[in-house]
């Protein structure tokens, strides 16, 4: 048996490790885990430190970085920016918005014109076919 305590010793897991390394399981289940038999190998061991170390590590390089700092005053792309916007004009921002505003009042028109049209239009043909048909049957 292996036990594992947690530092405050709150708890206790315990392994039956013959489950794990052992091939008398039984049921069938003695090849489905290839690795199972180097679960607590030291070549496992290893690796797991090895992420844990790599872990670290990058943990470290993270506290490192500082967000706080200005930009420099010699800032290679302050002229590329401000080329950016030297043309820049709002007028033409108000002027396709209102373009955009008047072509959406223009479609409610149209469709509170063309509704009732198409509906009357359909009324009128289904009474007519109506007719038809009375008539000739």
């Amino acid at each position: 048996m292996a036990a594992a305590d947690d530092p405050d010793d709150a708890g206790r897991l315990s392994l039956n490790t013959t489950v794990l390394v052992n091939d008398s399981v039984g049921a069938g289940s003695s090849g489905e885990f290839a690795i199972r038999s180097s679960l607590f190998s030291d070549r496992i061991s290893a690796q797991a430190e090895e992420r844990q170390k790599k872990s670290a590590e990058r943990l470290s390089a993270v506290e490192a970085l500082d967000f706080a700092t200005a930009p420099s005053a010699d800032d290679p792309y302050r002229s590329v920016r401000a080329a950016l916007f030297e043309s820049y004009s709002s007028d033409v921002i108000a002027s396709s918005s209102e373009e955009h505003e008047e072509s959406s009042v223009l479609v409610g028109v149209l469709a509170v014109v063309v509704v009732p049209v198409v509906l009357l239009a359909g009324v009128v043909t289904g009474r007519i076919w109506a007719r038809r048909r009375r008539v000739g049957t």
